[in-house]
């Protein structure tokens, strides 16, 4: 970038080198990561669904998998036809009408379920900060409460895009000399009478409440559980300190001599309420953990959405004030820009698989269920 805030034409070469190079594979990558991914979030929507995993937080989580779905079922069609069918130039065949118009869905009904995707992932990291760090944070974290939240993020999620869909306009181009005629999405909204105010309008909501704003809550959200984490792990270093004082108390008693039958029964009881106190401190450990691994597991989706959105939402600010930017930055990244949306709809599967053992222990008995089937079945 110059003096002026202009972006340098080197600069802008080298983007649309690279968009060049890797043009050719974008369609066959997106197409496999499209399918891989909507079957990874059908097995977290099966998994969640079972009666043991019924929880506030296992609500949104399938959820979320379900908007990710929806993102990528779209994304398919797009990607065949625009990619892989008819290559990457323009031509007749590839820029119709009606390839334009599904183009148009495309664009506004996978931003819409991402857009739903984003703010359940920062509703869901609500949750479990309510959940562990309030006192009544598990009477208002309860499965209703998160079927009200899907409800209306969805309802939000699509009143937001109102003016997305207002701007969005499909042009027809023709050459008189080759007689080619070919259609585009133009969306400066030029075919209403204020455009420039609904353009802008649309690049600020798109890039303050939908990339920006969550970014910034899932940073603080994520910050706050991260504190109460340290601070969880000092109390539990100190009751572990407190317990091993009390441990060579009772050794101490145990060696000493008891001359009468009350001190027998003495250090009876203290051995009986020891065993007792193993094992709720057993149980209570075994509990705290669990909950340890989910509030990792949320930290760890919450951090990897802001990784991958956050520098989104500075794009698409920056096309606003940079001049030319969107043309020579935002646009030869943009490929690259929806292969890493399309990847983030892997990230709860993966971590659910590594972070979370009851879900990785029900996927299991799963495939170990359908593996006995198939072997009933061809015994018969």
């Amino acid at each position: 970038m110059d003096g002026t805030g202009h972006l340098d034409d080197q600069e802008s070469s080298f983007l649309l080198e690279m968009r060049a190079r890797y043009l050719p594979v974008h369609g066959y990558l997106s197409l496999v990561v499209c399918i891989v991914g909507i079957l990874l979030n059908i097995i977290i929507i099966d998994i969640l669904s079972q009666k043991e995993m019924l929880s506030a937080v296992n609500r949104l989580l399938q959820a979320i998998a379900a908007a990710d779905i929806l993102t990528m079922m779209t994304y398919i069609p797009y990607s065949f036809f625009y990619y892989i069918m008819h290559g990457t130039e323009e031509s007749e065949e590839r820029n119709t009408r009606s390839a334009t118009c599904y183009l148009v869905f495309h664009v506004i009904f996978s931003l819409m379920s991402h857009t739903i995707s984003i703010w359940l992932t920062v509703t869901v990291t609500l949750f479990r900060y309510l959940h562990i760090g309030t006192q009544r944070g598990r009477k208002w974290c309860t499965v209703q409460a998160a079927n009200l939240c899907i409800g209306i993020i969805c309802v939000l999620s699509l009143v937001l895009y109102v003016p997305h869909m207002l701007v969005i306009n499909i042009k027809q181009y023709s050459d008189n000399s080759t007689n080619f005629t070919w259609y585009h999405i133009d969306n400066d909204g030029s075919h209403y009478g204020n455009y420039k105010h609904l353009n802008m309008t649309q690049y600020v909501l798109l890039a303050i409440f939908v990339k920006i704003t969550p970014s910034l809550l899932l940073i603080g959200l994520s910050g706050l559980i991260i504190n109460f984490i340290v601070a969880a792990h000092k109390r539990y270093k100190a009751m572990r300190k407190n317990s091993a004082v009390g441990s060579e108390l009772v050794s101490l008693s145990r060696d000493s001599t008891f001359s009468t039958y009350n001190q027998q029964l003495s250090l009876q009881s203290v051995k009986t309420r020891k065993k007792r106190k193993l094992m709720k401190s057993l149980n209570q450990r075994h509990r705290d953990k669990r909950a340890q691994q989910i509030t990792k597991m949320i930290l760890a989706v919450a951090i990897i959405f802001t990784a991958v959105e956050l520098p989104q939402g500075l794009i698409s600010v920056l096309c606003l004030f940079v001049k030319q930017f969107f043309e020579k930055v935002y646009w030869p990244l943009g490929n690259f820009l929806d292969l890493i949306t399309i990847l983030s709809c892997w990230v709860n599967f993966i971590i659910l698989c590594g972070m979370s053992s009851q879900f990785w222990q029900l996927l299991a008995g799963r495939f170990k269920c359908l593996s006995c089937s198939k072997r009933s079945s061809s015994e018969k």
